[in-house]
């Protein structure tokens, strides 16, 4: 997603000028140290979906497995439903901050259910992923790849 931002300079012209998105990081007192992302890549609030793309367009700063394994199994998962009555998932870390992943309608890639697909670090010829349904969460390992508007970064 890119931003543009209008400026006027000395001769009144208008120019655009591209404007790259903060990455604001929350601390879930992960064991690890690790950081997740407080929003999807593209996206300027945790309730939105972030930029389509596929997960070899943004390689760094993905989570790895591991990394997803131990959000599973550190942090508390509530599902919540948004002001517009879009449904999502807290997610509370050990030191009692949050993140949240929304579920998008219908989506085809878990048996037409609503889910949201969050995607890993590819790793040896597999991407890891976490789906987040309306009633559960799961961990697996794809071959092909994907597009997706669900990509969170993490840093240590």
């Amino acid at each position: 997603m890119k931003f543009l931002k209008k400026i006027f300079n000395r001769e009144h012209k208008t120019e655009n000028i591209e404007l790259t998105p903060t990455v604001v990081y929350v601390d879930l007192g992960l064991p690890s140290g690790t950081l997740w992302a407080k929003a999807n890549y593209g996206s300027t609030s945790p309730e939105q979906f972030g930029k389509e793309c596929t997960v070899e367009e943004l390689p760094i700063g993905l989570p790895s497995y591991e990394q997803a394994y131990e959000l599973i199994e550190q942090c508390q998962f509530s599902p919540i439903m948004f002001a517009d009555f879009s449904k999502g998932w807290r997610v509370k870390g050990p030191n009692g901050k949050s993140l949240f992943f929304r579920v998008k309608p219908n989506n085809e890639a878990y048996m037409d259910t609503d889910s949201t697909t969050l995607w890993c670090q590819p790793c040896d010829g597999y991407t890891p992923f976490m789906i987040f349904s309306e009633t559960n969460i799961t961990i697996g390992m794809a071959i092909d790849k994907a597009i997706t508007s669900q990509l969170r970064q993490v840093k240590k």
